[in-house]
């Protein structure tokens, strides 16, 4: 009865062994893909206006990344990221510019699209830019990321706004700390805002509830 116990827990053993391995074979690995080549319709340098914000400014190709998996090539949906960012900044800027392409091998863009990217940058108007351009390639759940090579073009924004923008800009009104400058000079209530770009204004101050407040260039 012993021995038919040592052959019954052999036996239970060998069987778990057995359907371990089974399971190993079955583990779906992933061995990796190649980073995508990025190819631009033309990298001559690139003057945006406004008037043409409706037209083709360029277009983006690259190739598959192929990822690969111990049971062949993936079948799951790719994500691409074309991403911007000026030389020197090695793409590690917080205020780089990103724009999601689902599935497709290609992108055109307008020269509103390229002109957005780069004023939400915060990147002056009317000046010449130093830009470095990437795709970047995932997988689900932003899985597995590739970066292709880097392509550089200079790139020149316009102002793209409704009104003019003015000089200085300043805050009065019984809601603010120095109530309403009543004709005075702007200057002496300290209640102006910093220009951060031709489109931007920042300023912190304290407001009262329930009074009123206005915006003055």
């Amino acid at each position: 009865m012993r021995q038919f116990f040592k052959l019954l827990t052999l036996s239970s053993v060998l069987a778990v062994l057995l359907f371990a391995c089974k399971k190993e074979e079955n583990k779906v690995e992933y061995l990796g893909g190649t980073p995508p080549v990025l190819t631009p319709s033309s990298t001559a340098p690139m003057v945006l206006l406004i008037a043409n914000k409706d037209n083709p400014a360029i277009t983006f190709n690259w190739t598959n990344p192929n990822y690969q998996f111990n049971t062949g090539i993936s079948s799951q949906d790719v994500t691409y990221t074309l991403q911007f960012d000026t030389t020197g900044s090695n793409f590690s800027n917080p205020s780089m510019g990103q724009k999601a392409i689902s599935k497709d091998l290609a992108v055109t863009l307008t020269v509103k699209d390229l002109n957005t990217i780069l004023l939400g940058m915060g990147l002056a108007e009317n000046m010449p830019h130093n830009m470095e351009i990437r795709v970047k390639s995932t997988m689900a759940n932003s899985s597995a990321p590739l970066y292709s090579n880097v392509v550089k073009i200079v790139i020149t924004p316009y102002l793209d706004v409704v009104y003019p923008v003015p000089a200085k800009l300043y805050i009065t009104g019984s809601a603010t700390p120095a109530g309403w400058m009543a004709g005075g000079d702007p200057e002496l209530v300290n209640q102006r805002f910093t220009k951060v770009s031709s489109s931007k204004f920042e300023l912190t101050i304290a407001l009262s509830a329930n009074n009123s407040y206005l915006f003055v260039p």
